[in-house]
């Protein structure tokens, strides 16, 4: 649906407590993370030789000298990425027991969370300090297909479920050369399972706490020219707050064919379907040690919607010449997305039992293409990855009520058409240079109109009657409707990105790397909507960024810390128009003074004989020049993950994650709210496996999230807040055929 944090036209805002901690008690937080991970080392070494070490590839977010990110048609091996990156596996995810997907991607380095109902379904991902702004800022593509939205919604992350997912690509900073406007601070990139040999499947059956219980599907059949795979999956939950349910079916269907060794054909179809509430925020007086967090801002079910959204994927990859491959993607997507906001009204037990002309409704179609091409030339140590994209985006949005007249229609279409080329030079034996361009046009149409009733249209049923007093009147009814237009935007935006870097290879397996990028960012609908009226055009922001880091791969240790910084000017903001007349209308605006980003990263994995230890740690300094602190952004996160295989049977796994406090929401101007306190959150899951003859194991587990009951918020805004989740307990099981 629309934006939630009332950045959108008829939009609402999200709100949240918390109180402040101490530096000590902060302190105390980052020791209790430091303080299990040497408990678990301990422990394994009674049961293992920790001196012996070898390659072990388990662990969430482990750095892997194999591993590669995938870009466009080639795949770049890490080491050779000029940027900070993280890769999770499907092993990773299947030990890491994330009650979904919006928390295990955030426990990778300077990743935060925003989370307005506790699940996937409306949660925002932000990498390195965009703040509010995140879901504009950070793009998320599945199997390349763009999850966000045109809205301020951003990406949906209940489309695919954790058990259909093969790999997640987190790519840092700047990725506007390859992926366009929204990708200037990072790019999540989910790729599904592809379909194995022969006959294969998998099942999963999990349930836990709040009624939640998750079923999932895959069968995969594969030929040696063909291969057919279906994932389904089936979730649904109470929600840890009163009126938090989400239902949701996720289904995914692939056909492949390779005609020859040089062609490939394949065909994705997916189509997920929902049911959600929505709690509402809660006064932060009202949450405190001493109440229940399971409650609501009105006891009665008021808030409610559900989603049908579909996907086709067609993807052709053809290698006409050994050192040339061209790869093609077009795409169609389509989103319904029905709902009633109410303060009042209670909705049914079913949606669709509220009349339609009563529900607001969100419709999006999104339809692209782009071909690609890589040319690799060992002559010249030259390889070139160039591409052609198209994407034409529509969306309308249109309140709902009792009354047609005064409903408020908006609609908003964007066209857009880019070129880009990437270049990767190998210098020397151990130098590497990179160098790329896009050029973008993007054709912007947005308009709001009020919907009423034409009564002098022919259409309409006229009926007279005399009334008690005797006078005739006309009774109009059952007339055409009209949209008056209030608002009309159009604009045309050419924007072009470039980025220079450089990987150099030093003794020991060692590289350092370093770079430097020019990015844009559109408005997008939600944004043109509410303007100032006295500047109503909003500009698409810039932005500089430099980074630099260094990897190191070991046979037991793989490491890699990065610095980076940027400056974004024209950065578009929701504030008021002229904070020093005091409270004044929020709108969006590009703001006058440029914003600065800095700060590091550091991702540690250690492999042992049976342990395998991941950690990291992040700091963003996000801030106006005038020192003012970007709200919802945490100077410091941090997460440890340790995996221990206590013998061929048992497995656990534990993770912790520190994350610093934040500026209220609603800070920007003035720092006046109560920020929102650091916290550590621990999950954890132990496994076992029952080995059969002759046939692959059967899974037990269980597991519980936020095993010691934290009380925290991700999000808040002025006086008003969402309480995260409380402690979790699931059970489940799982087996492949």
């Amino acid at each position: 649906m629309g934006c939630l944090s009332g950045r959108c036209a008829g939009g609402w805002r999200v709100c949240l407590p918390h109180s402040s901690r101490s530096i000590g008690e902060s302190l105390v937080s980052v020791t209790k993370i430091a303080a299990l991970g040497l408990l678990m080392l301990v422990l394994a070494a009674r049961v293992g030789d920790a001196s012996a070490l070898t390659p072990n590839t388990s662990g969430t977010g482990s750095l892997h000298l194999q591993e590669i990110v995938v870009t466009g048609t080639t795949p770049i091996p890490l080491f050779d990425l000029p940027r900070s990156a993280s890769i999770i596996t499907a092993q990773d995810i299947e030990s890491s027991g994330a009650a979904n997907l919006a928390e295990l991607i955030a426990r990778q380095a300077n990743v935060t969370l925003t989370s307005y109902t506790g699940n996937e379904k409306f949660s925002q991902l932000d990498i390195r300090g965009s703040g509010d702004t995140s879901s504009s800022n950070v793009l998320i593509l599945v199997d390349g297909v763009r999850n966000n939205l045109l809205d301020l919604s951003g990406a949906d992350l209940s489309l695919i479920a954790l058990q259909q997912i093969e790999r997640i690509e987190i790519i840092r900073g700047a990725n506007t050369v390859r992926y366009g406007s929204g990708a200037s601070q990072g790019v999540i990139n989910i790729i599904s399972k592809k379909s194995e040999p022969g006959l294969q499947g998998k099942s999963d059956a999990r349930y836990g706490s709040y009624h939640q219980t998750l079923l999932s599907q895959d069968i995969s059949i594969t030929s040696q020219k063909h291969s057919l795979l279906l994932n389904a999956s089936y979730s649904d939950s109470d929600g840890y707050r009163d009126n938090n349910a989400l239902r949701s079916e996720n289904y995914a269907l692939t056909w492949k064919t390779t005609a020859q060794d040089q062609l490939s054909v394949s065909l994705t179809s997916r189509l997920h379907r929902d049911e959600f509430e929505l709690p509402g925020p809660l006064a932060r007086d009202l949450v405190n040690e001493n109440n229940s967090i399971r409650r609501t801002s009105n006891p009665a079910r008021t808030s409610a919607g559900s989603t049908q959204d579909e996907t086709q994927l067609l993807q052709i990859s053809l290698q006409p010449l050994k050192d040339f491959v061209l790869h093609s993607n077009l795409y169609y997507r389509e989103r319904r997305n029905p709902f009633v906001m109410s303060s009042s009204t209670v909705i049914p037990a079913q949606l669709s039992s509220v009349p339609k002309d009563q529900q607001d409704h969100i419709n999006t179609r999104i339809k692209g293409g782009e071909l690609l091409g890589s040319w690799s030339s060992n002559t010249l140590a030259l390889t070139l990855n160039g591409g052609l994209t198209y994407s034409d985006n529509t969306y309308s949005r249109t309140d709902g009520g009792e009354k047609i007249e005064g409903r408020i229609k908006n609609q908003g279409t964007v066209m857009t058409r880019a070129a880009y080329v990437y270049s990767e030079l190998d210098a020397s034996k151990d130098l590497q240079i990179n160098f790329g361009y896009r050029r973008e046009s993007a054709q912007n149409q947005y308009l709001k109109t009020q919907l009423s009733q034409d009564e002098s249209s022919a259409d309409c049923t006229r009926t007279d009657y005399e009334t008690v007093a005797g006078t005739l009147v006309t009774i109009v009814d059952n007339c055409p409707l009209q949209e008056l237009a209030l608002q009309s935007v159009a604009s045309t935006w050419r924007n072009e990105a470039f980025e220079y870097g450089f990987v150099a290879k030093l003794p020991g397996q060692m590289t350092i790397y370093g770079s430097y990028a020019r990015t844009f960012r559109n408005p997008n609908v939600d944004e043109l909507a509410l303007t100032d009226p006295q500047n109503p055009v909003l500009i698409p922001q810039q932005a500089e960024r430099f980074e630099t880091g260094v990897r190191l791969q070991t046979q037991s240790t793989a490491l890699s810390a990065a610095l980076f910084d940027s400056r974004t000017s024209n950065e578009i903001i929701f504030r008021s128009t002229d904070p020093s007349d005091g409270p004044t209308p929020l709108v969006n605006k590009n703001f006058s003074q440029p914003i600065e980003r800095r700060g590091l990263e550091l991702q540690v994995n250690r492999q042992y004989e049976r342990v395998s230890v991941t950690s990291n740690l992040g700091y963003t300094e996000a801030k106006t020049p005038d020192e003012r602190r970007i709200p919802l952004v945490p100077r410091i996160n941090a997460a440890l993950n340790v995996d221990w295989n206590i013998n061929s049977a048992t497995s656990l796994n534990m993770n912790c994650q520190y994350i610093g406090d934040r500026l209220d929401g609603n800070s920007f101007e003035q720092n006046d709210y109560e920020k929102l306190a650091s916290y550590v959150v621990t999950n954890a899951r132990i496994n076992w496996a029952i080995r059969r003859e002759h046939s692959k194991p059967i899974n037990l587990y269980i597991g519980s999230n936020n095993l010691f009951n934290e009380q925290y918020f991700s999000t808040s805004y002025s006086a008003f807040a969402y309480p995260a989740a409380e402690r979790s307990f699931y059970g489940g099981v799982s087996f492949e055929i």
